[in-house]
């Protein structure tokens, strides 16, 4: 592998393979002496870090997960995927005033789209905000987010803003139909 890096020094692409395969057999001396090789060219580190999140993600290392998904967004802050999973990251890890700014700049583009409203009820619910929960459960009603009949949607709404604040049912409201 040296003699390919001493060929093509500063291609983004091998440099992100190079990298998950020595991060992959251990050799971790290797990897992060690519790592900072791939921070210090314009195109980044983004497979990399999106390996890195992955790998994170599965394994519910959601520190590492966090670090890598803000790495990512340094070189595309545009990318909603990364951005709502990191709000998701931000949520699981009770940090809402995050999550909510990252869910914030997600919604700034895709106002109606439903995992973001998802989390704003999450988080509303959690942080006992029954009013603002109850608008971002009607927003996902009107936009058909929810895989149910209208009526059925919106009478179970109505039967969760009643129960209270517990969080626990929310999944009747938004995963059910």
């Amino acid at each position: 592998m040296r003699s390919v890096l001493k060929e093509i020094p500063d291609d983004p692409i091998l440099l992100n393979k190079i990298a998950i395969i020595y991060y992959r057999s251990g050799q971790i001396k290797n990897y992060d002496e690519l790592v900072k090789q791939l921070n210090r060219l314009p195109e980044g580190a983004n497979d990399l870090n999106q390996y890195m999140m992955e790998s994170s993600q599965r394994e519910g290392r959601w520190e590492d997960f966090i670090f890598y998904a803000n790495e990512y967004l340094k070189n595309d802050p545009g990318d909603l995927n990364v951005r709502i999973a990191l709000a998701e990251a931000y949520y699981l890890k009770n940090n809402f005033k995050v999550a909510k700014e990252h869910l914030n700049l997600a919604k700034q583009r895709m106002p109606t789209y439903p995992k973001i409203n998802y989390y704003e009820a999450r988080i509303s619910l959690v942080e006992g905000k029954k009013e603002e929960y109850s608008t971002v459960g009607w927003t996902l009603i009107d936009h058909d987010a929810i895989n149910m009949p209208r009526p059925i949607a919106e009478q179970r709404l109505n039967r969760y803003i009643e129960l209270g604040h517990n969080p626990q049912y929310i999944r009747v409201v938004v995963d059910n139909g």
